[in-house]
């Protein structure tokens, strides 16, 4: 039978080597770095949480700016049904990503220093998976809400969405060290 060490150490190792297999994607401008955010130990204080992510929500940064934007009040609902239906996306990796960071807080597990690093890598890549599927959801739906504005509204909200995107991808690099995704084709 296999050693609680052995498995914890495939459960780590396994989907690491899947994901250096799989490569990363490039769209458009220089990619995140997510390596650096797996391969550097930053300490507890490199953890996500929901309220970071939820501040990059494009949906809510329409409905924030409704004023600024002068939607209509179809343009409005049509922008709170996707806002819904994003949430509901990103419940699950909202809850996932809590676990994470409950998992990373934990102290003195009895794991050797090198397992524990290992664990530590793997919650790590965990948490670069998550953020990387929150950002794919909010491009996504990004996308859908933008045709639903007027031309002029398009290119003020556009505006605010790219900018809304670059402080984004500023602050996930100065938390973890990685990226965010980019906005678009």
């Amino acid at each position: 039978m296999l050693s609680r060490n052995a498995i914890i150490i495939a459960l780590l190792i396994v989907p690491m080597v899947a994901d250096a297999q799989r490569g990363g994607r490039r769209r458009g401008t220089e990619a995140p770095n997510y390596d650096a955010l797996v391969n550097e130990d930053r300490g507890e204080g490199a953890v996500l949480a929901k309220r970071d992510l939820e501040t990059m929500n494009p949906t809510k940064l329409l409905i924030d700016k409704r004023k600024a934007l002068s939607l209509t009040d179809s343009q409005l609902a049509q922008i709170r049904d996707l806002d819904a239906k994003l949430a509901t996306m990103n419940d699950s990796l909202f809850k996932t990503l809590d676990s994470l960071r409950t998992e990373m807080r934990k102290k003195n597990t009895g794991l050797s220093p090198q397992v524990e690093a290992m664990r530590k890598r793997g919650i790590r890549q965990g948490m670069v998976d998550i953020v990387q599927a929150v950002r794919a959801n909010y491009n996504a739906t990004s996308e859908k809400a933008v045709p639903v504005l007027s031309e002029e509204q398009q290119k003020t909200a556009n505006e605010m969405l790219d900018k809304q995107e670059k402080d984004g991808d500023a602050f996930i690099m100065e938390k973890l060290g990685g990226g965010g995704g980019r906005r678009g084709g």
